[in-house]
């Protein structure tokens, strides 16, 4: 809730559609921006949609903008928020399940000891 307040604070202070560039300027997202994103996802887009993104996009990004504000220079990096590790198992043999069980399993007419598919190739 405190966050919304900080953007709606924000947000009110700055014109729309500010974006933090590398050297930490703010700068707006331009039209032309938007095409070209809209070129590298091979997406077509009318003017209506080109208008509607720069706007939307420019709110994603001045939200990242505020962001870049908050002081974590005291928060060590997170990598694994869960806390998982990768779990291996020692390979063992087990009991293995007699071909007419595992024929049995399945609704398929059989053949041969097989299941009968259907052709892929003809």
């Amino acid at each position: 809730m405190r966050l919304l307040r900080l953007v709606e604070k924000k947000r009110r202070r700055t014109p729309l559609r500010s974006v933090r560039a590398r050297n930490d300027i703010s700068m707006p997202i331009t039209r032309d921006q938007i095409l070209h994103i809209a070129k590298l996802s091979r997406l077509e887009m009318t003017p209506e949609e080109i208008e509607r993104y720069t706007e939307q996009l420019g709110s994603i990004l001045e939200y990242m903008d505020i962001l870049h504000e908050v002081d974590t220079s005291k928060v060590e990096p997170t990598f694994q928020v869960t806390g998982l590790m990768n779990v291996f198992s020692d390979d063992t043999v087990s009991r293995k399940s007699p071909r007419e069980e595992l024929l049995a399993c399945s609704p398929l007419p059989k053949e041969k000891q097989q299941i009968k598919v259907k052709a892929v190739f003809e």
